[in-house]
């Protein structure tokens, strides 16, 4: 029975054909799709999580990294208890934690509507109705002191009013509730790193393992893809749900955030209910030797703290006593961070580079870097289950792909758009053709405000356009602007540059190239050491590469995206998110560092190349001497036949 589907003595007929590995890699694929989707939508609201918080790119860097804290918590132990415990169970149970982090993320919007409710708003026939105090905060970004507001205009006055009392009381609590859903995440997705790759490997055909893990892996690469076609969708979609005179490419506009992290909360949690009906163990699985039956029992009935303590730390040092192991996460961890400092902010860098709005932003990362990335993943397993290659041509494979991948990686550093050109403060790179005015209106350099003249040419704000008056959806009585109009409308005039096609095209290319990589890699990380450590092994390369390049990549991403920053918002006097950067030293710092960190890359595979050359199968490299892998039975072995000697376990993990 225990072979079979099912909670308890709940095991209907109905449910045993699923009793597979084909099945359990079927539904587990469908949970990996929602927990990766969840994982990287805060990713494609950034932008909208910084407007309504008022938060830098290093604090929203510091959020996407809790997720890691969390990760890092758990790993370890997770790995080390994989062979003792119930593994889809604590995978679906690990899911519903997941969902109710995501749910948990939600708080925060909960929190500041109910805080607009009783505070500053008044709703009125759609409209939103604010009392003439207001008018003075934004009268900054008029010539005039007198000004002409029509019934339409509401909106942004208290819009504009509200961020600073609002959303600023409300900052650090949103902070930490938005910081610990990410950190329960974190949590939560620990024990999928270490514990699929054991229960793949321990209940199929060896050859397959790369092959099973690729599907779920691909399937999960498409996670993203997900998460930034929906994020497009609900960055759309204004953060009340409401109908609002102001459109998504408005500067003062921010998306429904919080909608992505309820939907996927609840589909995740939902996700949960087939994987905990799996058994522990699959019928004709040949892979659990009597040997390793043997010691989880001798385990279970010596499961002292001392024992296991000792019993892990002798389980690290034979794992890091692999060259090729150590090497190669070595390398992963190098890869990883160049890649998280990249891909972080990614989403920002189209919108300021190439000046798209959010939505669209998420679009372009959803159709074609993830896409690209999720293709490559799959190719990668495909080739890793055909393809039966000797360690010295998988090192090698593995450096043309990095070498490939880089020089593609470094064109992006030429391909962007010049800064925008606005009449505005010559210190942030504009330029004053009408500054007789401008001082006559009294302009706050540091207001920003960018809007676009009816003569095509885009100010620092409303004031530095001379207007004074403010229409539906533009600003009116511009006497800056030399035509027959004189009016403004809210953002940038659009950008004629044309270089997002060719940065799609080194973006796609550079994605494809370094996910061909993942698959492979993984393998010879698992192949690299012995069997009963793989579960381990599995969960030290993710503590690792979380603790040294998913942790610290986004913190270090947003301390370089701020030094770029040439205006800040502020509310009431504390400085807030960033409102203008300068586009070219943006590109530079974004590119030029990841780029390091692939050169390095480059160098250490290239060492491996060497180690390997001499290694013509996997049953070559050298294992690390274990002192207990000799067991012998007395009389009768655990199946009750008679008694023999076993045979030091011989660590076979060929493939072919």
């Amino acid at each position: 029975m225990e072979f079979d589907c099912g909670i308890g003595k709940f095991k209907p007929n109905i449910l045993q054909p699923c009793a597979s590995i084909r099945w359990f890699t079927t539904f587990f694929s469908v949970t990996a799709l929602l927990t990766s989707s969840l994982q990287m939508y805060i990713n494609s609201q950034v932008t909208s999580i910084e407007k309504q918080f008022e938060l830098s790119s290093k604090q929203s860097g510091f959020l996407m990294s809790c997720d890691e804290i969390g990760f890092l918590t758990s790993s370890i132990i997770v790995g080390y208890i994989a062979r003792r415990v119930h593994i889809p169970r604590v995978l679906s149970i690990a899911t519903a934690f997941n969902g109710i982090s995501a749910l948990i993320c939600c708080i925060p919007y909960v929190l500041t509507t109910l805080k607009d409710r009783s505070d500053n708003f008044s709703k009125s026939q759609g409209r939103f109705n604010v009392s003439n105090p207001k008018l003075s905060k934004f009268s900054s970004y008029l010539c005039a002191p007198h000004l002409n507001i029509s019934e339409d205009e509401s909106f942004h006055l208290s819009m504009r009013s509200d961020q600073g009392e609002v959303y600023g009381n409300l900052k650090g609590l949103s902070m930490f509730l938005i910081g610990m859903g990410m950190m329960l995440q974190g949590i939560g997705k620990a024990p999928r790193t270490s514990m699929l790759a054991e229960y793949v490997d321990e209940n199929g055909n060896r050859r397959k393992t790369g092959f099973y893990v690729g599907i779920i892996a691909s399937t999960a690469m498409f996670g993203p893809v997900l998460a930034f076609g929906l994020g497009s969708v609900f960055s759309n979609l204004y953060v009340t749900l409401e109908d609002v005179p102001i459109k998504p490419s408005d500067p003062n506009w921010i998306g429904a955030w919080w909608l992505g992290f309820l939907v996927f909360g609840i589909m995740s949690i939902l996700s949960a209910v087939p994987i905990f009906l799996f058994p522990s163990k699959l019928l004709g699985n040949t892979n659990v030797s009597a040997l390793k039956n043997r010691r989880r029992t001798q385990e279970t009935k010596l499961s002292f703290l001392h024992t296991e303590i000792k019993g892990l730390f002798k389980a690290i040092c034979r794992i890091f006593s692999s060259p090729l192991f150590s090497l190669t996460l070595f390398a992963a961890v190098l890869q990883l961070l160049s890649v998280s400092t990249y891909l972080t902010f990614l989403v920002k860098y189209y919108e300021n580079q190439f000046h798209l709005p959010t939505w669209k932003s998420n679009l372009v990362m959803a159709g074609c870097t993830i896409t690209s990335l999720c293709i490559g993943t799959f190719i990668g397993g495909v080739v890793s289950r055909k393809y039966s290659m000797s360690p010295f041509k998988t090192m090698t494979s593995l450096l043309v792909c990095q070498a490939a991948s880089t020089f593609v990686f470094a064109a992006g550093i030429f391909i962007g758009c010049e800064q925008s050109a606005f009449v505005g403060p010559t210190e942030y790179g504009g330029s004053m053709t009408n500054g007789t005015y401008v001082n006559d209106c009294n302009c706050n350099e540091n207001s920003y405000f960018p809007v676009c003249g009816s003569n095509s040419q885009t100010y620092f704000s409303p004031c530095f356009a001379g207007c004074t008056g403010v229409g539906k959806r533009l600003f009116t009585n511009c006497t800056g602007i030399d035509d027959d109009k004189q009016t403004t409308n809210f953002g940038n005039c659009v950008s004629d540059c044309n270089a997002l096609y060719w940065y799609i095209g080194v973006n796609v290319v550079t994605s494809l190239l370094t996910a061909v990589k993942i698959m492979p890699l993984y393998i010879v990380k698992l192949r690299s050491v012995p069997n009963e450590d793989k579960a381990l092994a599995m969960g030290l390369s993710s503590f690792v590469t979380s603790l040294l390049g998913w942790l610290p990549g986004p913190l270090i991403s947003g301390g370089l995206i701020d030094s770029t920053c040439l205006v800040w918002k502020e509310s009431r006097g504390v400085r807030g998110s960033c409102a203008l950067y300068d586009n070219d030293v943006f590109r530079l710092k974004l590119h030029g560092y990841s780029l390091i960190g692939r050169l390095l890359v480059i160098v250490i595979l290239c060492y491996c190349c060497f180690y390997t050359r001499k290694m013509l199968t996997w049953k070559t490299i050298p294992q690390p001497v274990q002192e207990d892998v000799a067991v012998h039975l007395s009389d009768k072995d655990m199946d009750g036949n008679p008694g023999h000697e076993l045979k030091p376990m011989i660590i076979n993990t060929e493939f072919d």
